[in-house]
């Protein structure tokens, strides 16, 4: 979750009100990712902000760096490949906050990792970027995702497995040897 950039790219957004719709919140050892929602009141005049959080296992804020998402990461990374499981990191963000920077950096950071730490001798990596759907939630079927290892941006196909866990179709991914 990255803030909202007065003097940047946001610049415009501020001057007409806009402001942080996502916002983490840590309290002792509880972490927060809270949705700030406008809305109107009954009265169809009257303007209104819920604030709904969500309980999840980690949530790093806008202050945080790259060698700290990868603290976070490599340990999910570790345990997926110790069960044959599946690791996700969700970046959230305005278009131009970095999440495609952020994640390509974690990508060569968790390849180098597994070579180290776990003797890979190839490593398959998808960073891919979701199309929003209506009321948010999320649509299966072409052109719902887009890989984001590949500047034209390709698209990538959502389908429900027979094992109900939503997987990323056509993807060529990156596919990396130790150096």
């Amino acid at each position: 979750v990255r803030p909202i950039l007065p003097e940047g790219s946001d610049e415009d957004a501020v001057k007409i009100g806009d402001f942080e719709s996502v916002s983490v919140s840590t309290v002792g050892a509880a972490t927060n990712v809270v949705v700030h929602s406008c809305g109107m009141k009954l009265d169809g005049k009257t303007p209104k902000v819920d604030h709904k959080a969500f309980r999840v296992h980690s949530a790093l804020g806008p202050g945080c760096g790259e060698h700290r998402v990868f603290e976070v990461a490599a340990p999910l990374v570790d345990a997926a490949l110790e069960h044959s499981s599946h690791a996700t990191v969700l970046c959230y963000g305005q278009t131009g906050s970095g999440k495609t920077h952020t994640l390509g950096h974690l990508a060569e950071r968790l390849a180098e990792h597994v070579f180290e730490a776990r003797g890979a001798r190839a490593v398959a990596l998808e960073a891919f970027e979701l199309k929003g759907g209506s009321k948010g939630m999320l649509q299966l079927g072409a052109g719902q995702a887009f890989s984001l290892t590949d500047d034209s941006k390709p698209e990538l196909s959502l389908f429900e497995g027979a094992d109900g866990v939503v997987h990323v179709g056509g993807s060529c991914g990156v596919v990396k040897g130790p150096e």
